[in-house]
């Protein structure tokens, strides 16, 4: 009797903890399971699981004979191999990428300098940090935005040129936003023009002091805009 007695308040105390859960709102729920990301599989190892999958359909063919599954065992025997070699073998490291030097074209004013055909080095755009500009430099300036009406000389074309995006006007850009090749005429004195020089590489700030003045005074801006096509 007092063994029924416990039984019978054991019951009543689970069915009050039961109904005091229930009037909280405190209903058990379960943990809900969180779906693993499959692994992805490597071409080597899809090979080798396919040849496994084979082996076994083999071997509960009651046709199959025992050299067709042994010829089935040493394939997906070397195929398994095959894919724990490629799986040891460690990624090459992506290169690093290269850090931006935000560099551009700009141009040294004046009608100060000979052509390619004269031996034109960098020395003219060395001072400011760069060197000669090419052809395809300018071209893509021009589609940057660059705009300066002065011809000037670049390491790879016979004729000095300049990028227009906003002065059309006759003698500049001739009503077109286009890269403008003219050669003025021969500097007095000399068989060969004079022009200015197209450079390459990080523009200086405007007050870097460069024989005696800023190169502000030296170098034209990147467009009416803008000093440097970075602004």
């Amino acid at each position: 009797m007092p063994m029924l007695a416990g039984v019978g308040l054991l019951s009543m105390c689970c069915i009050s903890s039961s109904i005091a859960a229930s009037m909280m709102g405190g209903e058990e729920k379960e943990d809900p399971v969180v779906p693993k990301t499959p692994t992805k599989k490597s071409p080597e190892q899809i090979k080798a699981d396919e040849a496994k999958a084979a082996l076994d359909a083999l071997k509960a063919d009651p046709d199959a004979t025992a050299d067709d599954i042994l010829d089935a065992q040493n394939e997906a025997d070397n195929a398994q191999a095959e894919a724990d070699a490629a799986a040891a073998v460690e990624p090459e490291p992506e290169p690093e990428p290269e850090p931006e030097t935000n560099e551009e074209v700009f141009q040294v004013k004046g009608y100060q300098f000979s052509g390619p055909a004269q031996g034109l080095g960098d020395a003219g755009c060395i001072k400011y940090g760069g060197i000669v500009a090419t052809k395809d430099q300018v071209y893509a300036a021009q589609a940057a935005g660059a705009d300066w009406c002065s011809t000037g000389w670049t390491r790879d074309h016979p004729t000095p040129m300049y990028p227009i995006n906003t002065s059309l006007q006759q003698g500049c850009g001739n009503g077109a936003a286009q890269v403008v090749e003219y050669k003025p005429p021969n500097a007095p004195g000399k068989s060969y023009p004079l022009a200015a020089l197209n450079c390459y590489g990080v523009k200086p700030v405007k007050s870097t002091p460069v024989d005696g003045v800023t190169v502000f005074e030296k170098l034209h801006n990147w467009n009416d805009e803008k000093w440097s096509k970075y602004d």
